[in-house]
């Protein structure tokens, strides 16, 4: 809004400007004339000021004017007015300048006056492009004043306004037949109305301000709006100071210095940028709101950084299951291994796998390989959902080792559901939707010994089943064949290079990671965690994808465990199925690099056009759309070039977005001065202000208000040295070519942060940890009628017998007659609030009539509902319940209603209890596929309505009924007719539930105040405690079980009243609190709690009733009213003495508060209603740490508070705890716990916790005796933020010894805190920063001569950084004070050491030898040198390259030689590369040790080691014919850390190979008859890695190899030029008089027409000439033109219709004359006919692929070139591990008919087999596929008069993809598709601008897949038809409408209709008959009109139609709109 209001002001001052100058106000005075732009108006004498001037006397011939006399020596012009001659005024003496002034507002105004008119008239506004044409000011120079011209230049300017305004008028209609919900959901007719505005403003004001303005809007609420953008630039001329102020939405940057600068995209940004120069000085500033957050990543590869860290419970979930028992399958260490302990590690034992020695491999148990399937036989994996409501499909099933475990299966398909792993051990099971706790998943197959596991004939089937719904580790059979030790690394092809993985713990409270082992399981070889877990399992010292534990490819680690970290103290991830985070303590970290083609920035909503992606160490800048494409929505992006996706490079990516909630808004203020005093001395400064606000009145931490001031002063001066230059020239072999100078530039700047809160907070400079606002977390068991159904009967405690109650009849529904101020207190509301609905629950429930007299007689009532599956309850603590009683009876007595609220498992039964043993429900009267189907929805009864058996009180009717004023439903319950598919089946498992085991809380909801709240109004709020045993009673039926709070599957709530009385309920939640409750302990921290000891956390609110008062100041007001405002409260009851009760907070996040200095609370202690003495004082107890072994403790006494109805708001106490006392008690002793007092506040340190890791917090108190009382705690804040100033400094001293060399020296400080962006940022620098380069670049090249033209630049570098941290590494413990040890060993050192040189050649030698040896060769190394030392860890790394490059290219035509015509040989490859690279690294890495030792030592970090490798790349190029090119890539890598000498050297092993071979073959020659080309590539790879642990390295690999080929026969060009030879040679002229009737013309006539349709096709054939001719040149025989598009014959309607057009054809029943024509024989025409078939295109393209493991011998060549058969395929010993063969084939090719029919058809097939464990082959065809194109059609049935042009259009694509094993006989599945899209289409231009088209479509798609006893097949069928039908009219002349005059129709009036029509059916038949799926009908007419008054304006009236069936479910639906809309362009 802002930035719109700057615009117009800015646009409305110009306007004003314009308008003063031109309508200036007129004075008049009596007897002076009027001098009005020099004219003298002597009739004018009106009194005093006028607006309006009386009109001129009519002087007939008599003509007034005013004579001008110019005196140009006394520059004034003399006036005199005279009548004729007569003299009618005193002469006027004006000035020349005044006489100019006057000459330009006189000829201002008459010019504006003519564009005014202009605009106005209608003639002229028809002829503009829009209703406001271009306004062009024409003012002559001298007509400007030269104020004027001096800021607008010479010119007035030009504007151009265009855009367009709709306003729609609309009212909407719908109605559905299965309405359900309280009253109609049919609608009347609903008006809407909906503009769209879009505007656009370009011009000039004057030369130099250019206006851009684009604004759309629309008052549409579902389309997001468009930001406006507005652009006002002034260009001032090169001689102005003033040079640019642009305005706007603009980039905003101001070009800073090193430490110093600001950029901001236009996006989201409003402001102003000035750029102003006065001579040497250069100031830019720049002033702008921005409504955009930015931040900035840097990725290396794909991640922010290429690693990842995940917990020891992140192993895959619920997919991988072994095949059997794992303990059975693999050959686990046990007591024949020795003893546990000693032989191998404690935990080994029945857990750890043992491996294969040889591969490393999991090594199988004794009989463990004939337990495996055998995967030659059938392998099938049945899945049971736990749903029974899509059975449809599915077969029945048993548990085969207990049959009374049934299952209904869905049989699921390899490769989409699940896959086999390699060695056929476990299924991975791949369902998109996941696994589901409540998944049943079995199998069937045959052993490899042959036993059969399960049957798959047997009815039911008999399964394996590897899981069972909702499956606990009690059930030890299916548990633990769920894989639980292998982990997903979230990335896959990772680069082993660079990989690195290691475990390690962090123990509670630790920031520093320990990589041992537990001493309990360590032995003399196994130390580390790494060690333990046998990652390495080859033994190499190194973790990599060589380890069979490591597969990069997939990016998975398989522990060789079962359960990998059960001895690792993480055992409980094996026993439960979720472990909170926070329990676990074992961590993965994981490095590797992968090169993805995107990056997720884990952001949406990325303003356009902000993405600045750099790349490299250059920082090269990506161009989006050529290196890659950003999404911006989703905050994708994906890179189109390789650069980008290599893993190694470095990324920075630089975005903008805009957050969706909480937008921020930032106000921006800079400053950049530059002065150059002359050429060799510069000074600049920059200023940088930004303020930035959120939209939070309690901002949390790092969500505060920001703003910073960043400033600098930077300097240079640099002077050149010509005497050096003179004395390098005078060295020996030297001669320079630049000047030597020296260079001093420095720098000095400041950033000034700050800090605060919003405006509503009594003290800015806090920051929230915990508002208290949103503590409560809901489970809402809900109060919407249908998720409700009746309830069961209730039953007794203990035995869980039913009650004996009578049942009451219930009716519950949803009134609409509940608003907020009925509910609540109105002083707790606003005005709107107060007139809000509330939703409601009633349930009115009435007795029977039948009773005893004089007896009260109790009832029961109730509804219930399944809530899920398990649901865990365990962290909620409360029931909540907001509810009002109202009684209906006449009895006055009040009547106890208790309200029951039931939790846990309950019997379904609630329709005619006890009738039958399967749950009643509609599913099944038509189809039971859980969709209700037409013909189902008769009620529970199953009985249609008026049927003998009907229940007459299960009609549903939603029909509103007012009782005694109140708004009820008494019908709306029932279930027939209610359009829902009623069940008692609620939890859809297939069978009715009949147990009792539940939690009952009760609560009389009218008598008595046990457990409520508040009351208003009759409405009463309870809260229940949830877990106080007194509170609830447990039913069970079942002996021995009782209900678990953490698994309730169903809600009862049922009602006990004794009279009529209706219960309404807002509220029905439970209710949990992120403060949780802890037990009450000891003094010593053990739990021992009496059963009278209460702790109860909830909340209290000044809404909910009076009581409550906020602490001060902690209310905020919004519009005048104070808004909702919430505290913490923790309740004791007798509360032992000395004990403690706490609950506690755990973050998401862990929280850093070293930026802040204090802590805040308020605190209100508060005595019981029964009031309470103690004997001592209670102490306040707060806590804050990592968790409960590591906290800071505050210990304050307890001022408790008198109970009173209102609390007193001086009662509130806050405490603040400066942090500084906490980091004290580490001084005192950081070792051990300490504690020590600050007035009457106890501090202590438990273990060690630190400010920087903030992970929970504790809130409480501790009994001096028994202590009872309520505690609030609100506003828990930080305060006092650190805001010190930050500072650095750079000096730079660089001298330039001409070309010879550059010594650079750069010294840079920065201070803690100094930020140089102004960018959000939550990172405060708590470092002191000193970084040393010294750089020196030399060129050796130039001791050499000249000539030789060597470039040989060196150069050497030392980089030295030194940070001081302010505090100690991972603690809040300030360095200072560390002792002198220590204090050294925090700090930060980084020292480099490196040194390249470059030797390569830029001059091409005399020498041909030296040409093509030297010059093409590079010379390259360097050598680096690295230490790194900081408080955890030092590293010290050598590390060199040399690289050789040879690069050899050569021009084609000097190695060829000519065999004939341009055919030629190529005796060489013209291009040759290569490249030689040898690299080092040897990298030593210590850790600083706390763990394994009492005295913390550095110890070796054993993951590092040294690598030596050799990598080469060699590529060759050769074209060896002109037809035939190939080429030869060959990269490899060497690991020369490995042992292989040849004639003793030691030359490595080869580890990587790449190999890519390709050839292309084109010939030219002979293209006249057919094209050919053919290709092929061969693309070997392989790995040489060790496997097991010997030294032994294997080869794994294989070969991707394409073959293709394209093959174009000419037919058609040859049989062309065919024609036109025998047309040319035997053809001769006849003289026809007249040409007879089309009628009897004979066939000879109709093949030449045919020649006709062809273009003039220009080329060369055997039968051609010697120059190209045009086969085809006559025009249509009759010499009619064809008619075109669908252009209109006429542009209206004309006045007789008789006289036709002229282009109209003649009768074809009389004879024409016709000129002479060739004549052809009919040989020629009947090839001509044929050569319409176009030339025949045939490909055919072949994909082999094979892969290969562990061979000791690489394949030979042959294999390498791709050909089949080298190695063994089949048999025990295969060498091929997978096959792949892929073959295509396909041909097209078109045919015209006759000369305006067309065909077009084509052939398409592909067989891919793929050979593997799991072969399986899948063929596909598309045959036929036709379609046909007839042009023309109006000629065909005579209607060329009225039809200018038509064609009709059909085809026909039938595709058939078959599936099943190799070389299959009979598939095992099928897919059939028929397509006729179009069946037929035709599309029509009729005279009158009338068009119409028409279009029937079919598809037939068909699903077959072949089951063991029945085919399962699902076909799906849609038949639509569409059309539409318009007309454009205009008639100048007008037309005559009955008792209306003759009308004009001059502009265009349009009308159309369009129409839809579609029919779908799906259905499935398997063993039973066909069932039907869906079955749906849809119809839509869509008729409108718009009629055009002129080019500017347009109206219309448009009207839809929609109607749909859905003959299933007996289902329709309708919409109709109607609308009326008119635009306005512009």
């Amino acid at each position: 809004m802002n930035k719109k209001l700057i615009a117009v002001s800015i646009l409305l001052s110009f306007a004003l400007l314009a308008f003063a100058q031109a309508f200036q106000p007129e004075f008049n005075l009596r007897g002076i004339a009027k001098l009005e732009y020099n004219e003298i108006d002597v009739y004018r004498h009106q009194k005093g000021f006028s607006i309006t001037a009386y009109p001129h006397n009519k002087l007939g011939i008599y003509q007034i004017h005013t004579i001008k006399e110019i005196d140009y020596d006394e520059k004034r012009v003399k006036l005199t007015v005279k009548l004729n001659s007569i003299e009618l005024y005193p002469p006027i003496y004006v000035s020349l300048e005044s006489y100019n002034n006057n000459a330009f507002y006189g000829y201002f105004k008459r010019e504006l006056l003519i564009k005014c008119k202009e605009l106005m008239g209608d003639e002229d506004r028809e002829q503009s492009e829009g209703l406001i044409p271009e306004i062009i000011i024409k003012l002559p120079k001298m007509a400007l004043p030269k104020s004027v011209r001096r800021f607008m230049g010479d010119k007035a300017g030009r504007l151009n306004l265009n855009g367009s305004q709709r306003l729609t008028f609309a009212g909407r209609m719908s109605k559905r037949s299965d309405a359900m919900g309280e009253g109609d959901d049919n609608t009347d007719f609903t008006p809407e109305m909906r503009q769209d505005l879009n505007l656009r403003l370009r011009g000039t004001i004057g030369e130099k301000i250019h206006v851009n303005v684009n604004h759309q809007s629309t008052s549409d609420e579902d389309v997001m709006p468009t930001p406006s953008e507005i652009n006002i630039d002034y260009e001032g001329n090169e001689d102005e100071i003033v040079k640019t102020i642009d305005a706007g939405n603009i980039s905003l940057a101001l070009s800073g210095s090193k430490f110093i600068s600001y950029s901001a995209s236009s996006e989201g940004l409003f402001g102003i940028k000035t750029q102003v120069e006065a001579g040497n000085l250069s100031i830019t500033t720049i002033m702008g709101k921005d409504e955009a957050q930015k931040n900035t990543q840097t990725w290396t590869g794909d991640a922010q950084a290429d690693s990842t860290v995940f917990k020891s419970n992140a192993f895959v979930n619920k997919t991988h299951y072994y095949i059997d028992q794992p303990s059975a399958l693999f050959s686990l260490y046990s007591d024949a291994d020795g003893v546990e302990g000693v032989a191998y590690p404690m935990g080994w034992k029945n857990n750890a796998i043992k491996l294969d020695p040889t591969t490393s491999k999991w090594q199988l148990a004794p009989g463990g390989y004939e337990l495996l399937p055998d995967l030659t036989k059938e392998f099938t994996v049945y899945l049971d959902d736990g749903s029974a409501s899509n059975n449809t499909m599915t077969e029945d099933g048993v548990n085969y080792l207990n049959p009374d475990e049934t299952y209904h299966f869905e049989i699921l398909l390899e490769g989409t559901d699940y896959i086999i792993s390699e060695d056929a051990s476990m299924i991975v099971m791949t369902l998109p939707q996941g696994v589901n706790r409540i998944y049943s998943i079995g199998v069937t197959y045959t052993r490899k010994d042959g036993v059969e596991v399960g049957d798959p004939v047997a009815y039911p089937r008999e399964v394996k089943m590897l899981r069972i719904r909702n499956q606990e580790v009690d059930d030890v059979e299916y548990w633990n064949l769920q894989a639980r030790n292998i982990y997903n690394l979230g990335m896959q092809n990772i680069q082993s290079e660079g990989f690195e993985m290691s475990i390690y713990t962090l123990p509670p409270g630790g920031t520093t990671a320990d990589y041992n082992a537990p001493e309990e399981v360590t032995t003399e070889d196994v130390h580390t965690l790494n060690d333990y877990l046998r990652l390495d399992s080859n033994i190499d010292g190194k973790i990599d994808g060589a380890d069979t534990a490591i597969d990069l490819n997939a990016g998975f680690i398989y522990f060789p465990f079962i359960r990998p970290f059960y001895s690792l103290h993480d055992s409980l991830i094996y026993e439960e199925e979720s472990v909170p985070s926070n329990d676990i303590i074992n961590h993965i970290f994981v490095k590797g690099k992968i090169g993805r083609d995107q990056v997720a920035l884990g952001r949406m909503g990325i303003l356009p056009g902000s993405i600045v992606i750099k790349i490299g160490p250059s920082k090269r800048k990506l161009i989006e759309n050529v290196d890659f494409i950003a999404d911006y929505d989703f905050g994708m992006i994906t890179f189109l070039t390789s650069e980008a996706k290599d893993p190694d490079v470095e990324i920075k990516i630089d975005y903008q977005f805009k957050p969706i909630f909480a937008m921020d808004n930032k106000t921006i203020l800079g400053m950049r001065a530059d002065m150059e005093f002359n050429d060799n001395i510069k000074l600049g400064g920059t200023f940088v202000y930004q303020s930035e606000k959120v939209r939070e009145d309690r901002p949390k931490i790092g969500n505060e208000n920001r703003s910073i001031i960043l400033a600098d002063i930077d300097g240079e001066i640099d002077y050149e040295m010509p005497f050096m230059t003179k004395f390098i020239d005078w060295l020996p072999l030297i001669k320079t070519d630049v000047k030597s100078s020296v260079t001093l530039s420095g720098e000095v700047a400041m950033s000034l942060p700050r800090i605060y809160g919003s405006d509503k907070q009594h003290d800015k400079k806090e920051a929230y940890l915990d508002d208290m606002e949103s503590t409560m977390e809901m489970y809402p068991l809900g109060i919407t009628r249908g998720t409700w159904s009746f309830a069961s009967r209730p039953a007794e405690e203990p035995a869980g017998n039913l009650i004996d109650f009578g049942k009451a009849h219930i009716n519950y529904y949803n009134p609409n007659d509940v608003y907020a101020r009925d509910v609540y207190d109105p002083n707790s509301l606003t005005e709107k609030e107060e007139r809000e609905k509330v939703s409601v629950l009633a349930c009115k429930i009435k007795p029977s009539d039948i009773g005893m007299p004089g007896m009260n007689m109790k009832y029961w009532a109730g509804v219930m509902k399944y809530i899920g599956n398990d649901v865990d309850f365990s962290k909620k603590k409360y029931i909540e319940i907001l509810a009002k009683v109202d009684t209906l009876s006449n009895n006055q007595l009040s009547r106890p209603v208790i309200m029951h609220i039931n939790l846990g498992k309950m019997s379904e039964d609630f329709y005619r209890p006890g009738e039958n043993d399967e749950p009643d429900k509609e599913d099944g009267l038509v189809e039971a596929d859980g969709i209700l189907d037409g013909g189902e929805d008769y009620g529970l009864d199953r009985i249609k309505t008026g049927f003998a058996g009907d229940d007459p009180d299960d009609d549903f009717d939603n029909e509103e009924v007012a009782i005694n004023g109140a708004e009820e439903y008494p019908y709306i319950n029932g279930t027939e007719g209610n359009s829902k598919l009623d069940s008692e089946d609620m939890n859809d498992n297939g069978i009715l539930d009949d147990e009792n085991i539940y939690f009952e809380y009760s609560v009389s909801l009218n008598e008595g105040n046990e457990f409520m709240v508040s009351e208003f109004n009759g409405w009463r709020l309870f809260r229940i405690p949830l877990h106080n045993p007194e509170n609830y009673r447990i039913i069970s039926d079942n002996i021995g079980e009782v209900p678990n709070i953490k698994k309730i599957t169903f809600s009862r709530v049922w009602f006990e009243v004794e009279d009529s009385t209706r219960v309404r309920i807002v509220n029905l939640d439970i209710v949990g609190n992120k403060w949780e409750e802890g037990f009450i302990k000891n003094e010593d921290g053990t739990v021992f709690t009496n059963d009278t000891e209460i702790m109860q956390v909830g909340i209290a609110d000044n809404q909910s009733g009076q009581h409550y008062t906020p602490a001060p100041h902690t209310a905020l007001e919004e519009r005048g009213e104070i808004t909702l405002e919430q505290s913490l409260t923790i309740d004791y009851k007798e509360m032992e003495t000395k004990k403690h009760g706490l609950v506690t907070q755990e973050f998401m996040d862990p929280y850093n508060l070293l930026a802040y200095n204090k802590i805040r609370y308020w605190v209100f202690a508060e005595k019981p209603i029964e009031g309470y003495s103690p004997l001592k004082q209670d102490s306040l107890i707060i806590r804050l740490g990592a968790d409960s072994v590591n906290y800071y403790e505050i210990k304050q006494p307890l001022d408790l508070q008198e109970y009173n109805a209102v609390m007193d708001e001086d009662g509130w106490r806050e405490i603040e705890i400066e942090f500084s006392e906490f980091t004290h008690l580490k001084n005192i002793d950081n070792r051990n716990d300490v504690s020590y007092f600050l007035d009457d506040t106890k501090l202590s340190k438990v273990g060690n916790p630190s400010l920087s890791d903030i992970r929970e917090m504790s809130l409480g108190a501790e009994a001096s005796n028994e202590f009872s009382g309520r505690l609030y705690f609100n506003d828990i804040r930080v305060a006092d933020p650190y805001e010190d100033m930050g500072f650095a400094s750079s000096a730079n001293f660089t001298t330039s010894f001409a070309d010879l060399a550059t010594f650079h020296v750069g010294l840079d400080f920065r201070s803690e805190n100094f930020q140089s962006s102004a960018r959000r940022t939550t990172n405060v620098s708590f470092v002191k920063q000193t970084d040393l380069d010294i750089t020196n670049r030399i060129s050796l090249n130039k001791f050499l001569p000249a000539d030789w033209g060597f470039n040989i630049p060196m150069n050497l570098a030392r980089t030295q950084s030194i940070g001081i941290p302010r505090f100690k590494s991972g603690s809040d413990i300030l360095r200072d004070e560390l002792l002198d040890d220590e204090r050294e060993r925090e700090t930060n050192k980084n020292l480099s050491y490196r040194a390249d040189i470059t030797i390569a050649q830029t001059k091409t030698p005399k020498s041909k030898i030296l040409a093509y040896t030297i010059k093409n060769t590079t010379i390259s190394g360097n050598i680096q040198k690295t230490y790194l030392t900081n408080a955890t860890r030092a590293d010290t790394t050598i590390a060199y390259t040399l690289k050789h490059i040879y690069n050899f290219t050569i021009p084609k035509e000097k190695i060829d030689i000519g065999l004939f015509s341009n055919y030629k040989l190529h005796f060489f490859p013209h291009s040759i590369n290569n490249s030689l690279t040898l690299r080092e690294n040897d990298p030593l890495s210590w850790r600083w040790d706390t763990y394994s030792d009492s005295v913390a030592h550095w110890a070796l970090n054993t993951s590092s080691y040294k690598t030596r490798a050799f990598e080469t790349t060699s590529k060759i190029d050769y074209d060896l014919f002109s037809d035939i090119s190939t080429s030869y890539n060959l990269i490899t890598k060497r690991d020369l850390m490995l042992k292989n000498y040849y004639k003793g050297y030691n030359i490595g092993e080869e580890k990587e190979r790449t190999q890519d071979i390709n050839i292309n073959f084109d010939p030219k020659y002979i293209d006249n008859i057919f094209t050919f080309s053919a290709d092929g590539s061969v693309i070997y790879d392989d790995d040489h890695i060790k496997s097991g642990t010997q030294d032994t390295l294997y080869y794994r690999g294989g070969v991707n190899r394409n073959l293709g080929g394209r093959f174009t026969l000419k037919n058609q060009d040859m049989l062309r030029d065919l024609a036109n030879w025998l047309d040319k040679k035997f053809s001769g002229v006849v003289e026809e008089e007249e040409a007879e009737p089309e009628s009897e013309q004979g066939i000879e006539e109709t093949i030449r027409e045919e020649q006709n349709k062809f273009e003039p096709i220009e080329t060369r054939t055997p039968f051609s000439g010697e120059e190209p001719k045009n086969v085809l040149e006559e025009p249509n025989r009759d010499g009619s033109e064809e008619l075109k598009g669908e252009e209109s014959l006429e542009e209206g309607l004309p006045e007789d219709p008789k006289k036709g057009d002229e282009g109209e054809q003649k009768d074809p029943d009389k004879t024409q004359t016709t000129m002479p024509e060739s004549k052809s024989n009919l040989v020629a025409s009947i090839v001509s006919y044929i050569s319409g078939l176009s030339n025949i295109s045939v490909s055919y393209d072949n994909t082999y692929r094979t892969t290969y493991e562990d061979r000791f011998e690489r394949p030979e060549f042959l294999y390498q070139i791709g050909l089949p058969h080298i190695l063994k395929e089949e048999g025990d010993d295969k060498e091929i591990i997978l096959k792949s063969v892929m073959d295509k084939y396909s041909t097209s090719a078109s045919f015209p008919i006759i000369r305006n029919l067309t065909t077009n058809f084509g052939y398409s097939r592909e067989i891919t087999r793929t050979f593997s464990n799991n072969s399986s082959e899948k063929r596909s065809t598309t045959f036929p596929n036709v379609s046909v194109t007839l042009t023309e059609f109006e000629k065909l049935i005579r209607a060329a008069k009225i039809l200018t042009s038509s064609r009709l259009t059909s085809s026909y694509v039938y595709s058939e993809m078959l599936n099943g094993d190799i070389d299959f006989k009979e598939e095992d599945s099928r897919q059939q598709r028929i397509n006729l899209t179009p069946l037929i289409s035709w599309h029509g231009n009729w005279i009158y601008d009338i068009t119409s088209s028409f279009s029937l479509n079919y598809s037939d798609q068909k699903n077959i897949t072949h089951r063991t006893n029945y085919d399962d097949i699902r076909q799906t069928i849609t038949r639509s038809m569409n059309g539409n039908l318009s007309w454009s009219f205009t008639n100048p002349k007008g037309i005559k409408i009955l008792f209306f005059k003759r009308t004009s129709m001059k502009n265009e009036f349009t009308t159309d209709v369009s129409f839809n029509m579609e029919m779908t059916k799906t259905t499935r038949q398997g063993l039973e008959s066909k069932v039907t799926e869906m079955e749906k009908t849809s119809y839509g007419i869509t008729p409108g009109a718009s009629y055009k008054f002129n080019k500017s304006i347009t109206a219309g009236l448009t009207s839809e139609y929609d109607w749909s069936e859905d003959k299933k479910r007996v289902t329709t639906s309708s919409m109709f709109r109607l609308s009326i809309w008119i635009e306005i362009i512009f």
